[in-house]
């Protein structure tokens, strides 16, 4: 991912939650996406996480378990 695109993804996620939950600052995030495999590719998914500069992998690891946690008794929503 080019500097120029993580610092917008950066700057969208930092402006997001300001704006959901009353100008909190986002201290630290994770990014976690996962590619599907199409007919005739190879088979595998593979997952690809961004996380903002300087950010400890001891933060990212507790945030991706975090999510993967919440997701597993459905108690994050869409929205």
């Amino acid at each position: 991912m080019s500097a120029a695109t993580k610092h917008v993804l950066d700057e969208a996620i930092r402006a997001h939650i300001a704006d959901e939950h009353d100008d909190s600052l986002a201290a630290s995030w994770v990014l976690i996406t996962e590619r599907v495999p199409l007919d005739g590719d190879d088979g595998y998914s593979h997952v690809v996480d961004v996380v903002p500069d300087g950010q400890s992998s001891v933060t990212t690891m507790g945030l991706a378990y975090f999510v993967a946690q919440q997701r597993s008794v459905g108690s994050i929503t869409d929205g």
